[in-house]
């Protein structure tokens, strides 16, 4: 529970970091023309607007950033342990890396990453 919870935290404090870098150019270049765009009654509103609308953007913004970085570690966990686990079947199996330099057809580069890629992929886009 509790490095649920650290993870929340640095979560948070990256969104706050984020909200801190979109929050200047928001307070400069879009509060003016709301300012010029609504009432005059309205216009105490529109910097607590801005300010609530730019929290939620970062917030959504780190969380998904904390999902891609989540499921890359993932896959090079993943790909970690396929690789030792065939390492240790060749092992056994008295295998030598001559057996693996030239193969009879040639290999695309991706292929050899333990389909890192695609666990990476689904791990982001599906939510596994």
């Amino acid at each position: 529970m509790a490095v649920l919870a650290i993870k929340f935290a640095r979560t948070v404090a990256f969104a706050e970091s984020i909200c801190d870098f979109i929050r200047k150019p928001t307070q400069r270049i879009i509060v003016p023309t709301l300012l010029k765009a609504c009432p005059e009654k309205y216009g105490k509103w529109v910097p607590v607007l801005t300010k609530w609308i730019t929290k939620l953007v970062a917030v959504s913004a780190a969380f998904y950033a904390t999902s891609v970085i989540v499921a890359f570690t993932s896959a090079i966990t993943g790909a970690l342990i396929m690789t030792r686990s065939f390492m240790k079947i060749a092992r056994k199996k008295g295998w030598t890396l001559a057996d693996f330099c030239q193969p009879m057809i040639k290999i695309p580069f991706w292929t050899k990453l333990d389909h890192m890629p695609l666990h990476f992929w689904d791990s982001v886009f599906n939510g596994n």
